[in-house]
């Protein structure tokens, strides 16, 4: 399942609603930055130039 923009839990509401329950949630993606090569919770990696832009372009949009 992808969810391009969402609410919070609205996967886990989504399937419960239709009577499944959602064990385990797998994000591979924020921001348009990929997570791929983190190996698990608390685990980082520095962003490079690209990321970096793309995240001061969203924080200084917030700004306008």
């Amino acid at each position: 399942m992808t969810l391009v923009e969402g609410r919070n839990r609205q996967i886990r509401k989504m399937m419960e609603g239709i009577g499944y329950k959602v064990v385990k949630l797998h994000r591979v993606e924020f921001m348009g930055i990929r997570l791929t090569g983190l190996r698990g919770p608390g685990d980082w990696a520095y962003l490079d130039e690209d990321e970096m832009k793309l995240i001061e372009d969203v924080l200084s949009k917030g700004n306008e």
